[in-house]
């Protein structure tokens, strides 16, 4: 009776996250919580290609936010800000200038659904627009000395594009690294691009499939079904339209790649994992470092360890120190300094690397987001190269 008890528990559990859970949350917004969405707008007028830009400004309006707008405004974009807390009078000054509308909404839904209140306020300029991008400042961009996202989306020539992608790798159990192959396939049922940035151009924006989705969209405050129904959702939607899409991360090369790299260099993309909430993944590395370089087939079972971790953590995280180094990816995910201490350690040394004055003010929000972790400001600074 206990077992069918549990059985029934865990059945109703699944059902509920999957399904009524995103419904009631859905319902309660759009009766309630769009109540208190406000709307400001900005000095610009809407063009043809518009970039929403999510925010969650916990710290206020910091110079990041910023640059990353600056950005986009120099690429040509109409600027909708979203903010999923509400903006304080000398942060909505700052951004009025730079912007075409600020969008205040209560936190619920994640990303999603801070873009979906935004594509709804812009449908009304949905024939005259040729591109929109979505990102959020869940990283920040653009760092230093990197590749110009925005340019290497045109170069794609692609009706849809992502930063990165995710679930496009079949990975294996941490100790079973040995049996991994690298098979980059975008067939894969829950392969997807990854929601901080996005691209869409204008075979997407005049097909009535992606308005539809955003309209029809349940938004939920359960993130694995934000991924699902976000990330997932859509990125199926579209392929399954037929449009062509692609990823500024090459995924298919990176494995040919990375076999190329010298032994010093594998010992350091090992060390350099960033392998947030895994602790058999960070197991498996502690044994694997242990007996490294001694084994006769250290070489091989390195690039393997590298690639099956790459693949078990989704690009955009675990390597962070190779793509922003070595191929020039602009974006830098701020979580891994609060998920555990090395993802921390190896953000901030790269934090580190970046220009001295970009450095200094960079290191100073992450301290915010760490929130202290047994160092004070001037510690992460003092640890800058000058």
């Amino acid at each position: 009776m206990k077992r069918v008890l549990r059985y029934a528990y865990w059945r109703w559990r699944g059902i509920s996250e999957q399904h009524i859970q995103p419904f009631s949350t859905t319902l309660s917004y759009r009766w309630f919580g769009r109540r208190q969405v406000k709307m400001n707008p900005g000095r610009n007028m809407l063009g043809s290609k518009i970039a929403i830009f999510l925010i969650y400004p916990k710290w206020a309006l910091k110079p990041s936010h910023l640059r990353s707008i600056s950005y986009l405004e120099e690429k040509g974009f109409s600027v909708v800000v979203v903010s999923n807390l509400a903006l304080s009078r000398s942060d909505i000054d700052l951004l009025l200038p730079k912007t075409a509308c600020i969008i205040e909404r209560p936190n619920i839904g994640y990303d999603f659904g801070g873009y979906q209140d935004a594509i709804r306020h812009i449908a009304g300029s949905r024939g005259a627009l040729d591109q929109l991008v979505l990102l959020n400042d869940s990283t920040w961009f653009p760092i230093a000395s990197s590749r110009d996202w925005i340019d290497s989306v045109s170069l794609l020539g692609v009706d849809f594009a992502g930063a990165a992608s995710n679930l496009g790798l079949a990975p294996v159990p941490p100790n079973e690294f040995h049996s991994f192959l690298w098979s980059y396939a975008t067939d894969r049922p829950h392969f997807h691009y990854c929601s901080y940035a996005l691209s869409f151009g204008k075979n997407v924006l005049r097909d009535d499939a992606f308005w539809a989705f955003w309209d029809r969209l349940q938004i939920t405050n359960d993130k694995v079904q934000t991924v699902r129904r976000g990330e997932v959702g859509l990125s199926q939607l579209l392929i399954s339209r037929g449009h062509s899409h692609g990823t500024m991360l090459a995924m298919d090369g990176i494995g040919d790649h990375i076999e190329t790299m010298s032994d010093d260099r594998l010992l350091e993309l090992v060390r350099a994992l960033i392998i947030p909430q895994e602790p058999e993944l960070s197991a498996a590395r502690t044994a694997f470092l242990a007996n490294s370089p001694k084994s006769a087939d250290w070489r091989t079972d390195a690039v393997k360890f590298i690639l099956n971790a790459i693949a078990r953590t989704g690009i955009s995280y675990a390597l962070p120190e190779y793509t922003t180094r070595e191929l020039g990816f602009p974006f830098l995910k701020k979580s891994p300094l609060v998920l555990d201490y090395e993802g921390r350690q190896e953000t901030l040394r790269i934090l580190r690397n970046q220009p001295a004055t970009l450095a200094v003010e960079l290191l100073a929000e992450a301290e915010q987001i760490v929130g202290a972790k047994g160092q004070n400001e001037s510690s992460l600074i003092a640890q800058v190269a000058v």
